[in-house]
């Protein structure tokens, strides 16, 4: 039971599955875990959990993580996508993202690691990809992949403005 202090509202405890719902759709050589809700520091092991339990048990020969009801996504997620991607090449199996939501690749691509991963939109049956993928999806991608750009532009031009001042100092 929470404790109360004077002024401040007692809110219950939320737990990780909360927050995260996985589900395993698809199993056999071709294994398709879907992720819903926020992947950050609280939810990841539930992913991992799953996905290197699934690897242990059933050794599929590819791993599929569908994020596109993915809410929230930070550095954690990263984690595990990498963690998930080196479990599975550690048991010779590939590891797919698939239909990322924008604020995945958002996050994969300011922080330079959107092509650490084999990234695919739609589906093997034939369905369409999430429906922001071809519009705003896309249009995030490259957003954030200009805003990447101009960022290492401005860095590389303050690095010369240092070097340059430094020279002048040392003259």
């Amino acid at each position: 039971m929470p404790t109360r202090r004077p002024g401040f509202a007692v809110t219950p405890h939320v737990q990780p599955a909360d927050l995260l719902t996985v589900r395993l759709v698809g199993a056999g050589p071709v294994t398709v875990i879907e992720a819903a809700g926020d992947l950050d520091m609280a939810t990841s092991p539930l992913l991992i959990d799953l996905a290197e339990s699934l690897l242990d048990t059933r050794a599929p020969s590819v791993m599929v993580l569908d994020l596109a009801r993915l809410r929230f996504f930070c550095a954690d997620g990263i984690r595990s996508l990498l963690q998930i991607r080196d479990a599975a090449a550690a048991r010779a199996a590939h590891l797919i993202v698939r239909d990322p939501t924008p604020a995945v690749v958002r996050v994969l691509t300011i922080t330079g690691m959107l092509d650490a991963f084999d990234i695919r939109t739609g589906r093997s049956d034939g369905a369409a990809g999430p429906p922001w993928w071809d519009s705003e999806g896309a249009d995030a991608e490259l957003m954030c992949r200009e805003r990447l750009a101009i960022h290492e532009q401005r860095l590389s031009e303050q690095a010369a403005a240092a070097a340059e001042r430094d020279r002048q100092l040392n003259v």
